[in-house]
């Protein structure tokens, strides 16, 4: 699959429906019946899966120990887990508990993730990148292991 990568802004219409960017549309088309699997994500956010991509989580997740949290964590999954096709125009539709879990009003923000698509109510990730304003060069250096930049 070619990986998914950008942000994109727009509206969720009056049926819970979200447009799925073309160029996300192209880059998934090879590999997907154009059926997904969209479920709650970290930070209050969807993540929508493509069915190929799920399918290898899910094993990943089904070969974890069952312990209390696992088990707990798999069921809150699993409950908001939708399995939609994109429709004639490329939209999905969300299901009105993930637009509550996430916050969804009206404008969403759609995020590439590489193997995932995360979708965000607009004003929830402008406050989350807000609430999270740490110093992108610090977290960019831990997270490749070089250590603290330079100052």
């Amino acid at each position: 699959m070619t990986r998914l990568h950008g942000n994109f802004r727009c509206t969720v219409d009056s049926k819970g429906r979200v447009n799925i960017p073309s160029r996300f549309r192209s880059a998934i088309n090879a590999e997907t019946d154009e059926t997904f699997v969209i479920c709650r994500g970290p930070g209050g956010c969807l993540r929508v899966y493509t069915s190929t991509v799920w399918e290898a989580y899910e094993t990943k997740l089904l070969s974890l120990p069952e312990t209390e949290k696992m088990s707990h964590f798999k069921r809150l999954l699993d409950a908001t887990l939708t399995e939609p096709a994109l429709d004639g125009q490329g939209r999905i539709p969300l299901s009105a508990a993930q637009m509550e879990i996430a916050g969804i009003e009206k404008e969403v923000t759609l995020i590439g993730r590489a193997e995932y698509i995360e979708i965000w109510d607009a004003t929830r990730f402008e406050k989350y990148q807000t609430d999270h304003g740490v110093n992108f060069d610090d977290m960019f250096f831990k997270a490749v292991g070089e250590g603290t930049p330079k100052q």
